[in-house]
């Protein structure tokens, strides 16, 4: 039997909407809905059944994969474990958005976290989480307008939500990754791309370089002048080119670089005067290939919170750590610096292959 008129979408109602597509996909039923680059068609996570009905209604094999469907990074590790650390970063800077991380496990994951405002409060009401593809029959285009869709293919379908103004019609970006973890020292890892979309290579390119990132306890002082001289004294040539980041575990967000580093750092040839402190983050951790900290204590507070991170923590300046300038003299400063470039000088010499 045809279904019903799809239903239009409306911000103000989307809370009903959500509870009828969740209705929907509790009882195995197919849902079809707009996405920020294409209609596609879900079913719950779990229900093979539902699986089964949408590979069959698209006439695709079902050895082809389909992408789990997340609210953002947490989700995808609450669901499917911990993710590499570039795809951490990739999420973070791109989800919600036009892009399809594939992680190349056996057999390989697919995540999408797409914009559109109903996806939200599905996930929230279907904590397994749904999959999708595109909303066509296998091997046509994917449809960006409701009437774009086979009438065979909506007459199969249990819940159509349409919005043709939040749909562009491109596909997202599809790439894949190495899902193994993080190695000391860091290296490229280059990534696999799967299928052309809104995010082109030149967009996404900042994102793949490995991430160094210093830590300290105020962001103002130590890890800001670790990363100017970690910058300065980088063999691009022999290492590659990274990230480098620097943030504190007990820090304001927007605080300048204080003045005794301000003026250690010009006496040294490093300008400071751009910085901005920035709290550390879970997502900006996890998406670490390597943390410099500057004391033992930093290593334990992070490892109590993350302590899948200890493969990916430096102390720096051996075991009495780099001590904290702040509020000392000027040549407190100047010693804590001299103490960074020793330790990060050493670093790098061993990590050159």
């Amino acid at each position: 039997m045809p279904m019903a008129q799809p239903t239009k979408f409306d911000r103000s109602k989307s809370e009903h909407s959500a509870d009828e597509i969740a209705r929907v996909l509790e009882s195995d039923g197919i849902v079809l809905l707009p996405t920020e680059t294409v209609y596609g068609a879900f079913v719950r996570s779990g229900s093979q059944r539902a699986r089964d009905r949408l590979f069959a209604l698209k006439g695709r094999p079902t050895t082809r994969g389909v992408a789990e469907y997340v609210s953002d990074v947490e989700d995808a590790e609450r669901r499917f474990g911990p993710l590499p650390a570039q795809a951490i970063r990739l999420a973070e800077a791109c989800w919600p958005g036009p892009l399809t991380l594939v992680v190349r496990t056996d057999p390989s994951l697919g995540l999408r976290c797409p914009r559109h405002p109903i996806f939200p409060e599905v996930l929230a009401r279907v904590p397994e989480g749904v999959v999708g593809t595109s909303a066509n029959l296998s091997g046509e285009p994917a449809p960006k307008s409701i009437q774009q869709i086979p009438t065979t293919f909506l007459d199969e379908v249990d819940f159509a939500l349409a919005d043709e103004a939040a749909v562009t019609g491109r596909a997202s970006t599809v790439i894949g990754l190495d899902p193994r973890d993080s190695e000391v020292p860091p290296s490229f890892r280059p990534v696999e791309w799967l299928r052309p979309g809104n995010l082109t290579p030149k967009e996404l390119a900042p994102l793949l370089h490995p991430r160094l990132t210093f830590v300290c306890t105020g962001n103002t002082c130590r890890s800001p002048m670790a990363r100017a001289i970690a910058s300065e004294l980088w063999p691009v040539e022999l290492l590659g080119t990274v990230d480098f980041r620097s943030c504190g575990l007990s820090c304001a967000e927007g605080e300048p670089a204080s003045e005794g580093a301000l003026a250690a750092a010009r006496k040294f040839g490093w300008d400071l005067s751009d910085h901005h402190s920035q709290p550390a983050l879970r997502a900006g951790l996890l998406g670490s290939d390597v943390i410099l900290v500057m004391t033992e204590s930093h290593r334990r507070h992070i490892l109590s919170v993350l302590p899948r991170l200890a493969p990916r923590i430096i102390v720096l300046g051996g075991a009495d750590g780099i001590p904290d300038p702040f509020g000392g003299s000027p040549e407190v400063y100047e010693d804590c610096a001299r103490s960074l470039k020793r330790s990060l000088s050493r670093l790098i010499k061993e990590w050159v292959p």
